[in-house]
């Protein structure tokens, strides 16, 4: 027999791929993506469907959408910063040694080279790779409980899943 979380976790991997693939789409039937998602799996699975938020304020709803976005982009934003280095650290494989001229406030400065100038490129984008992933770990808490203001003392949620 199934558990009533997993049959959760399975009907929101159910909606995610149907919204992916455009067979459910967020309108304005609905306040928001939280009470789509609510909706759906109540259709889906009945009134387990309706526990999905049980004991969580809207504004712990948003906190935890907004870091899992945030998750998100941040490791495409790291996937892109390392794909530009590999691309500058390979041209500075073949242009290593290409003399360049250098220039200060539109005056001759001191020769340098292309690779100097590669090098220097591929290792900001680098440098933010490291922070697009230490900033991922840094969000990757629950913020659960920060934004609730009033609580639920007067609703079960002892609800066994």
């Amino acid at each position: 027999m199934i558990s009533a979380a997993a049959s959760l976790r399975d009907g929101i991997e159910t909606l995610q791929r149907e919204v992916r693939d455009g067979a459910r789409v967020l309108d304005d039937s609905y306040e928001d993506g939280h009470s789509a998602i609510e909706s759906w799996l109540t259709d889906m699975l009945g009134e387990l469907g309706g526990k999905v938020h049980t004991g969580r304020s809207r504004n712990d709803q948003v906190a935890v959408a907004l870091r899992l976005y945030m998750k998100d982009r941040l490791v495409r934003l790291k996937g892109l910063c390392v794909d530009i280095a590999t691309v500058l650290l390979a041209k500075l494989e073949a242009e290593a040694d290409l003399p360049m001229p250098g220039y200060t406030h539109l005056q001759q400065a001191m020769p340098s080279s292309a690779g100097l100038w590669l090098a220097g490129h591929a290792e900001a984008f680098i440098d933010n790779a490291e922070l697009a992933a230490m900033t991922r770990n840094w969000l990757d808490a629950s913020p659960l409980g920060t934004a609730a203001g009033l609580g639920v003392s007067l609703y079960p949620i002892s609800v066994r899943l």
